[in-house]
């Protein structure tokens, strides 16, 4: 019997454990499904990033957590970006920006309006770039994180060089660059160091540009950006070309092709058109589905409204004949009352 007692009460032990590690390990989906996506963005699995983005987005609205949807996004709108999908990654950041403005002014608020104006940068619509670094550094000011205002002045003197106004992108460029480059947090000085070379070629300064670009480009082989790494070559050929060392010309200018080759091939692992068709799809039917069903809600919404309308103007109706009703019979009453006080009167 102690012994029927004493298993029964290991069981019960095991079983309460269970149920506290069960209750004790919770997992926030939008997180895992975040952290998923991020995990397939290091191994240029694009496919499985997206897909993981989306059930991110998905599990967010589903839980109606407004904030994690507006991270969704923004995550989604990187992607795009990535991918060189500027229209879809604009569309991902307004969805993105437009739930983060509901609350206070945070970073995540302020870097999809710094990835919407790099978006629109990549479309060469600059003074719409323009305009969303400016929302962007106005909410990191407000939030009082100043370290980012850097990069986003990299950026507006970039807007500023594409529009040919050199006096205001140069100090820009020059403030950037006399910075020891411990203080270079963002990578911004490879940037500007190319932009002020590229500004010194194009006023035919070659010696200049070359000195320029050449940091840029040593700089550049600490950071391993591939995309910079390749506008740098392609500079440094053109002015090897100027300076009429056509050897050293033509060996940037293969380096810069086979980079672009690297690129591409690189590029097209990300994600298949295939496989972005197939997303894309996807997408767009979850987005009728939603239509629909929200269709859906508003024709319940509005038959339950008419019903409401029916059955007020119903009721109206009888209070007005019970109205009625009282009305005509407290006059029969006085009427009857009147008579009945005239007998009682012509009995007297």
């Amino acid at each position: 019997m102690r012994a029927i007692l004493f298993y029964c009460l290991l069981f019960s032990a095991f079983a309460f454990a269970q149920r506290q590690k069960k209750s004790t390990v919770k997992v926030d989906s939008i997180d895992y499904y975040i952290e998923l996506s991020n995990f397939n963005i290091k191994t240029n699995n694009y496919k499985f990033s997206l897909s993981f983005a989306q059930k991110a987005i998905d599990y967010a609205k589903k839980t109606k957590n407004k904030k994690a949807e507006a991270r969704g996004f923004s995550l989604l709108g990187s992607l795009y970006f990535d991918l060189k999908k500027d229209d879809d990654a604009i569309q991902s950041y307004y969805k993105s920006i437009a739930q983060y403005n509901t609350f206070s002014p945070s970073s995540q608020q302020a870097y999809a309006y710094y990835k919407l104006g790099l978006c629109f940068m990549e479309k060469g619509e600059y003074s719409k770039a323009d305009t969303y670094f400016d929302k962007a550094k106005t909410i990191y000011s407000s939030i009082k994180i100043t370290s980012a205002i850097e990069l986003l002045n990299l950026q507006k003197a970039i807007v500023y060089k594409a529009k040919g106004q050199y006096k205001l992108a140069v100090p820009i460029f020059n403030q950037i660059i006399a910075k020891p480059d411990s203080q270079d947090i963002f990578k911004t000085k490879a940037e500007a160091l190319y932009q002020i070379g590229k500004i010194e070629l194009e006023n035919n300064r070659k010696n200049l540009a070359l000195n320029y670009l050449t940091r840029a480009y040593d700089l550049n082989a600490l950071d391993k950006n591939m995309e910079q790494k390749s506008k740098i070559l392609f500079s440094l050929s053109l002015v090897y070309e100027k300076l009429l060392n056509i050897d050293k010309a033509h060996k940037y200018l293969k380096e810069y092709i086979q980079l672009k080759d690297s690129i591409s091939a690189l590029n097209n692992k990300k994600l298949g058109s295939e496989d972005y068709a197939e997303f894309k799809d996807g997408e767009r039917m979850k987005t009728i589905e939603q239509m629909d069903k929200e269709n859906k809600e508003q024709q319940k919404a509005n038959k339950v409204a008419k019903l409401i309308s029916i059955l007020a103007i119903a009721l109206i109706s009888i209070l007005s004949l019970l109205s009625l009703s009282l009305y005509k019979n407290n006059i029969i009453r006085n009427k009857s009352n009147l008579l009945l006080k005239e007998k009682i009167m012509s009995f007297n």
